[in-house]
């Protein structure tokens, strides 16, 4: 064998082991799946009409949703407002009109990943949830 040989064989060697090792260095992102949500800002104070964006970090597969408490009677009630969308990192809540605004609503987000099924390679379904509050003034 030539020392041509041998060096080219040896680069190819070198080649696979590094490209073997990029795709396990480079795997799926595991990290933010364990990662709190953090849903930005945290609280905010909205008069009617206002609108306002919120963002999320950690986790992945992002869900929104709406639920009110009325200030009267603390008792669970239809959200007030709506929702630009209900999937995604970011999201913009809009409060209705009109005057007889009062109470908060509870700006949830939870993030899913579905389980790979049953066995011992297979991963867990895993769903984190974080919130923000919206207070009416």
């Amino acid at each position: 064998m030539t020392k041509n040989m041998k060096n080219a064989i040896v680069a190819g060697l070198v080649c696979i082991l590094c490209a073997t090792g990029a795709l396990v260095w480079t795997g799926c992102d595991t990290a933010n799946a364990n990662e709190d949500l953090v849903v930005s800002p945290s609280s905010v104070t909205l008069s009617a009409g206002q609108s306002q964006l919120f963002t999320v970090s950690g986790g992945y597969h992002y869900t929104w949703s709406l639920a009110g408490t009325s200030a009267s009677t603390s008792t669970t009630t239809t959200a007030q407002g709506s929702l630009s969308s209900l999937t995604g990192s970011e999201v913009r809540y809009q409060a209705p009109s009109g005057d007889s605004l009062s109470g908060t609503v509870t700006l949830n987000v939870t993030s899913t990943i579905e389980g790979s099924g049953a066995g011992n390679t297979n991963s867990d379904a895993y769903s984190k949830s974080g919130y923000a509050t919206i207070t009416f003034q």
